[in-house]
């Protein structure tokens, strides 16, 4: 019998329960090593492996250890600037409990869907760990919220709109997509693409924030769109036509105020985790489309994992 690779070591002890020999001839007990395994290089090749690799993941950042970034920030930059938009495995984190009879990703009530999702590959070495998760995509992680983590497989044969689009989401591409997408909404493409650029989003970052305390931290009220315009009328001839554009990206695409346009997500700090001290957390992935399958028709086909995850308090 040959014996196991180092990743199937890995797998199989991060399996085993308590007492239990993962692999024959092998013990349990915690190998001391200087240097941890390397990172998977390939894509996983199933639901099952996806799920095997995090649970390998678990192991890698269990107590005293520390979460190690697979990728650097170079790294990251490197595969943005490759443009791919075709990973099979792709992963989206929300807060709340996601149902069977939901989609993924929010619709409105004009049927527009969006989905923020980052490549399975790029998330993996976070595991489940809601914390490492969140500060990996931008979120702030809150315990007193539940969260649903969701591994999409995009090879399955789920019916899917012809209209749908998947962008990596750049100023310029969501910029471009805004000015077809809001042309029916009354916004020029020429105020889509403005809005959409560095220099305003440093200045939507401010209005952002005085438009939320104007509407007294209430977050219905943020996508309330006459609200939205009359606060626009404090803003000048010019910069209130772009706030209206550049609030219409966030309210109908979810390009929110922390938005850093390069196609990465920011990574957040997170405390006692000295590995998440850098500038960015994943590939951003963004797919826009009316009417999308929900969860229930996805795990049908055997095109969905989910995976809910409490809150741990206040």
């Amino acid at each position: 019998m040959s014996l196991p690779s180092s990743s199937e070591r890995q797998v199989a002890l991060a399996m085993a329960g308590p007492g239990e020999n993962a692999w024959y001839g092998m013990s349990d007990e915690p190998v001391s090593k200087s240097e941890p395994e390397p990172w998977p290089s390939n894509e996983p090749a199933s639901l099952q492996e996806c799920h095997q690799r995090l649970l390998a993941a678990k192991e890698r950042i269990k107590p005293p250890n520390k979460f190690q970034p697979k990728y650097s920030d170079a790294d990251l930059l490197a595969m943005r600037d490759e443009g791919r938009v075709d990973h099979r495995f792709m992963v989206w984190v929300t807060s709340g409990i996601q149902k069977d009879s939901d989609g993924v990703g929010y619709t409105r009530a004009n049927g527009r869907s969006t989905v923020w999702t980052a490549p399975f590959t790029m998330v993996e070495d976070a595991d489940l760990d809601p914390t490492l998760l969140c500060a990996k995509n931008g979120m702030n992680y809150k315990p007193e919220q539940s969260y649903t983590v969701i591994i999409i497989d995009r090879s399955a044969p789920v019916p899917r709109s012809k209209e749908a689009i998947t962008i990596i989401p750049t100023f310029e591409n969501i910029g471009k997509l805004g000015g077809k997408e809001f042309s029916s909404d009354g916004i020029s493409d020429n105020d889509s693409r403005d809005a959409m650029t560095p220099e305003f989003n440093a200045k939507y970052k401010k209005f952002f924030a005085d438009f939320f305390l104007s509407v007294k931290e209430k977050w219905p009220l943020v996508f309330d769109e006459k609200i939205a315009l009359k606060f626009s009328e404090t803003l000048g001839p010019v910069d209130g036509p772009l706030f209206v554009a550049r609030h219409r990206f966030q309210s109908q695409f979810g390009a929110n105020q922390k938005f850093v346009g390069n196609g990465l997500t920011e990574q957040l700090a997170v405390e006692g985790q000295p590995g998440t001290n850098k500038k960015y957390g994943a590939l951003e992935v963004m797919t826009l489309e009316n009417n999308p399958p929900k969860i229930a028709q996805r795990k049908a086909v055997g095109g969905v994992q989910v995976f809910h995850i409490p809150a741990t308090g206040a």
